[in-house]
């Protein structure tokens, strides 16, 4: 494209052409030029002329008026030739850029073409990038070992550039917004949503702690709790269980504590005890999984009502600057993003502690009735390293006559 610009005004340059030809030419070239990022020198556009020329004809003055046109073609496309020749090409020259700090500092600049540039100076070398004003900066991401080995007019192993198309305009690097500063951007819902999250926090941390008291030393406790029941020994079976923290020792003691009672009014006391634990075991596990449903929708929410402010904007502004658009919409988005991270954590978390709440369950319950199979003399002494569904023979029923303290 830009060659065969080149091309077409050269040939106008050379033909004999109406001035108003060669101006178009001239026009259409320098814009071809400046699309390819090439400034081109400005030359004089008409030639000095004598005191007292007055008298020289209109011919003359449309010769010369040629003649300016056609050099300054043929000026301006030689410097853009120059230029393009010089895109092309790999060289090291001395120069100046700014560090990342902002200081000026002189050193060795190698420019691989005209779409990137490596600085090496003796306080910070690496890959540049444009400052405006056909200035350089050294960019941020480090990369001093390809830029040393480039300069020294070594093959780096890998080649880490920053590619830019001109220049004339700054590239800032892109900054990292923090939690606080994206809930500022988000406004009053992504707050509403950070306020959950750190409400689900507290609800999965209470959550974890609770069944975790409740399960803890669960199965040693009704070992050992089973042990003495089948040696008849009620006192010591208490006396372990009343020693012994969490649900499961409670609801041990209750079973204990009336194993004189009828079995069928002692199943309905341990039902009692195990419905008294559970509230406890399954707190805020229902409210965990609402806060789930809800963040989402809410981050939808305020997607919606920062699109409408969006559009409003540009019903208002046009979209002249699609940085606007583009600025406005990602802003948006933000209370889906926080909805999401919100949501995802306490749905998958919010589950295992449910499903741990019911094993939790199921385990108490378990060791409940094994020890009143075991007062019974019912209990099957279940091998847990076994295989399931192998027991030993129950023993046969016998009346507990509870001992007196």
């Amino acid at each position: 494209m830009l060659e065969e610009s080149v091309r077409q005004a050269e040939t106008a340059a050379g033909a004999k052409a109406q001035p108003e030809d060669i101006a178009a030419m001239i026009e259409q070239a320098t814009e071809a030029l400046s699309n390819a990022g090439i400034k081109v020198a400005e030359s004089s556009s008409t030639p000095a002329r004598p005191e007292g020329d007055e008298g020289s004809s209109l011919a003359n003055t449309e010769t010369d008026t040629e003649a300016a046109l056609v050099g300054k073609v043929r000026v301006m496309f030689a410097d853009a030739a120059l230029a393009m020749r010089r895109a092309g090409a790999t060289r090291t020259e001395e120069g100046e850029f700014f560090l990342t700090d902002g200081t000026l500092t002189h050193g060795k600049i190698f420019r691989l073409g005209s779409v990137a540039a490596f600085g090496v100076s003796d306080k910070a070398s690496g890959a540049l990038a444009p400052a405006g004003g056909s200035k350089l900066r050294l960019w941020p991401e480090p990369a001093p070992e390809t830029a040393t080995a480039l300069v020294s007019g070594t093959s780096p192993e890998t080649l880490r550039l920053f590619l830019f198309e001109t220049t004339d305009k700054s590239i800032e690097p892109k900054k990292e917004r923090g939690l606080l500063e994206e809930a500022t951007l988000g406004g009053m819902i992504a707050w509403v949503i950070v306020a959950l999250g750190c409400v689900s926090v507290v609800m999965i941390l209470f959550r974890f702690v609770t069944l975790l008291a409740a399960s803890a030393s669960g199965r040693s406790l009704t070992r050992k709790v089973l042990d003495a029941v089948v040696a008849r020994r009620f006192r010591e079976a208490e006396a372990i269980a009343a020693e012994a923290r969490g649900a499961a020792a409670r609801v041990l003691r209750a079973a204990l504590r009336n194993l004189g009672a009828e079995r069928t009014h002692l199943e309905d006391l341990l039902h009692e005890a195990i419905l008294n634990e559970t509230p406890a075991i399954e707190r805020f596990g229902s409210a965990i999984t609402v806060f789930a449903a809800v963040a989402p929708l809410l981050g939808l929410l305020g997607t919606v009502t920062g699109m409408i402010a969006t559009f409003d904007v540009i019903t208002e502004f046009g979209t002249g600057d699609p940085r606007m658009l583009s600025g406005g919409i990602s802003e948006a988005l933000i209370t889906t993003k926080f909805g999401l991270v919100v949501a995802i954590p306490c749905l998958l978390i919010g589950n295992l502690l449910a499903g741990w709440g019911d094993a939790t369950i199921a385990d108490i319950e378990h060791a409940a009735l094994r020890v009143v199979n075991a007062a019974h003399g019912l209990d099957l002494e279940i091998d847990e390293n076994a295989d399931a569904g192998h027991a030993t023979e129950p023993r046969s029923p016998t009346t507990v006559e509870p001992e007196l303290a």
